[in-house]
């Protein structure tokens, strides 16, 4: 009878567990259609870098973008770069909106992903994985490639940059 009960509450554990369990995972969903994902690579010394990609929205509503996670910084911010009496200025984001059928473009000088205090060197080659987190809760990773200083500068003379279109964007000032 002792054995039993035991088999019986071991095997409602065993049904409860992977239910609960799961509940408390953030729901992974392909929100976004993102390509061109990469990390700008930097010496060891540096203690920050920045990761750029191109966001499309697919759907028919706006997307808002309200923060990032990754395992490889100790905070991840969304920044933007603006003129501000003929000096270039960053600053910290609240959110990034995507409007529907639209893209959005992360990429040097302008809307990024800043990736702060790193906790090891990224080389090269290696793939850095992002978390963002939507306004409705949802989550979608992405992979991004850490990419050599000089082969940035190939990619810029490619052209890889141009006609950017930027969605309308929130940003909290923080600083100055």
């Amino acid at each position: 009878m002792r054995n039993r009960l035991l088999i019986t509450a071991v095997s409602l554990l065993a049904c409860i567990y992977p239910a609960s369990s799961h509940a408390m995972e953030p729901v992974q969903e392909d929100v976004l259609e993102i390509s061109n994902a990469w990390v700008r690579g930097v010496p060891p010394v540096v203690g920050h870098t920045a990761a750029y990609m191109e966001l499309m929205n697919p759907t028919e509503e706006e997307v808002v973008i309200t923060a990032v996670y990754t395992a490889v910084a100790e905070h991840a911010e969304m920044h933007m770069m603006t003129m501000d009496n003929d000096r270039m200025t960053m600053r910290k984001v609240d959110e990034i909106r995507i409007p529907a059928g639209e893209t959005f473009k992360l990429e040097p000088s302008g809307w990024h992903i800043m990736l702060i205090d790193l906790k090891g060197r990224l080389t090269a080659g290696d793939t850095v994985t992002l978390d963002l987190t939507f306004a409705d809760g949802r989550h979608q990773g992405v992979s991004a490639v850490v990419k050599r200083m000089d082969m940035m500068a190939i990619d810029d003379e490619k052209g890889s940059h141009k006609g950017s279109h930027h969605g309308s964007m929130k940003g909290s000032h923080k600083g100055s």
